[in-house]
């Protein structure tokens, strides 16, 4: 399922905007679907990047999503990916704050807030792709 609503690429929205403006998004779909749009309208947030991220998120506005960077250009999707690089378990709280610049992901790892399954060191790349 694409995030982005089917929305046109005319949209300029960042990531770093969204988190300037008033209003930050509250659940972890929410996140994503800006997520999705920064991504295909700022290519740095993947430029240089070549993975898939799962994201397992446990709670009442949990589910499943995965990003997928390619070099400049990305997207997310909610679902499970079949062959991510690095899945992410995570809580619906602690991903919105790690997405609105809230909590930083080193923090969260170290604390325990999140656990990784694979590639750990691709889980770095992600401070780029949240526009860290």
């Amino acid at each position: 399922m694409n995030l982005a609503g089917g929305q046109s690429g005319t949209d300029s929205i960042t990531m770093g905007k969204i988190m300037a403006s008033a209003t930050q998004p509250t659940t972890p779909a929410e996140l994503m679907r800006e997520l999705d749009t920064a991504l295909r309208n700022d290519p740095s947030r993947s430029e240089g990047i070549t993975s898939v991220f799962a994201f397992d998120v446990a709670g009442d506005a949990g589910g499943k999503w995965w990003i997928e960077a390619k070099d400049g250009t990305g997207a997310a999707q909610e679902g499970q990916h079949p062959n991510p690089d690095v899945v992410i378990y995570v809580d619906d709280e602690i991903l919105v704050r790690l997405g609105t610049h809230d909590l930083d992901g080193g923090e969260a790892y170290v604390s325990g807030l999140i656990t990784l399954e694979g590639d750990n060191s691709k889980a770095m790349l992600l401070a780029q792709i949240f526009g860290d």
